[in-house]
Parts: structure tokens; C-alpha cells; sequence
């Protein structure tokens, strides 16, 4: 290609750029046509008027129509109200309930060793050898401690380390 059609190929190019500028530019002018028309319909269907301006009707209209929206607004805020203080009430109880019932399945899970416990205090009234108390006792307990791992509560090794009051009990 020669010089001379490099430069008219660039000035099409120019040309063609423009043309579609031109394009983009009018497109974008009507929608801003079409936009300001929509507003100024828009400012033609509701004018508000100041209250200087309005007749004693038009004042005693739009005062019922404020003390309607308060209405309903009142109306709004004390139903909101009511169920917030409901949902307190039953989360409180709720709260109460779980307190109350949580704990149930554990101590009925510590009745057995209780019962084992009673056992043994009749069985050492009665018999003068210590060493089947003793088993027992140990039978109990391994079933007690068993009890309340399954409950979450595990043996912190205590001796010969320092004393930590987050595990050790004093």
C-alpha cells in the first residue's frame, strides 16, 4: 500500500468513527428527551401545594389523611411492640424449660449408681467382708464416672502439675 491510500484509509476510519458517534450522541439525546419529558409529566400530576395556598377543605383533607397514616402507624408500632414482648416472654420461657429439663436425662442416667450405692450400704450392715463392699464400690463408680463422660464431663490429671483454675477445682 502506498502512503496515499494508508492516509485516505485512515481518513475513512475517522469518518466512520464519527458517523457512529454521531449515532451513539443521538440516541443518548433522546433518551434525555424522553427522560425530561417523564419528569415534567411528572411534576404536572402532583403539585403540592403549601398550606398558604390551600382552602380550609383542602387543610381538613389532608389533616385527616395525616391522622389516618398516624393511625395506621400506631396501630403498626403497638402490634410490633406486642410480639416483640411475646417473643421475650417465650424465649424467657424457653430458657426456663431447658434449665428445667436439661439436666433430666443425666440424673436419670445417675439413678442406677444410686441404686448401686444403697446396695452396698445394706450389704456392708450385713456382711463382715469388706473386700465385696469394696468391689462393689469400685463397680459403682466406674459406672458413675462412665455416666458422666458420656455427659461430657472427663478427669483432669491434677498431680504433680501446677494448679490451673480453668481445669482444677480447689
Amino acid at each position: 500500500m502506498s502512503g496515499i491510500e494508508i492516509k485516505i484509509n485512515e481518513e475513512r476510519d475517522k469518518v466512520e468513527a464519527y458517523k457512529k458517534m454521531d449515532k451513539e450522541g443521538e440516541r443518548k439525546t433522546e433518551d434525555l428527551k424522553e427522560q425530561n419529558k417523564d419528569f415534567r409529566e411528572a411534576g404536572r400530576e402532583k403539585k403540592v401545594k403549601r398550606p398558604e395556598e390551600m382552602t380550609k377543605r383542602e387543610l381538613l383533607e389532608k389533616v385527616k389523611e395525616i391522622e389516618i397514616k398516624a393511625q395506621e402507624n400506631y396501630d403498626l408500632y403497638t402490634r410490633t411492640y406486642a410480639e416483640m414482648e411475646n417473643i421475650k416472654k417465650r424465649g424467657k420461657k424457653e430458657r426456663e424449660d431447658l434449665a428445667k429439663f436439661a439436666n433430666e436425662s443425666l440424673i436419670k442416667e445417675i439413678l442406677p449408681a444410686i441404686d448401686n450405692l444403697e446396695k452396698a450400704i445394706s450389704h456392708a450392715n450385713n456382711d463382715t467382708d469388706p473386700s465385696g463392699l469394696v468391689k462393689g464400690l469400685e463397680m459403682t463408680l466406674g459406672g458413675l464416672m462412665k455416666t458422666l463422660e458420656k455427659s461430657g464431663l472427663k478427669e483432669v490429671e491434677a498431680v504433680g502439675k501446677p494448679f490451673d483454675p480453668n481445669f482444677h477445682e480447689a
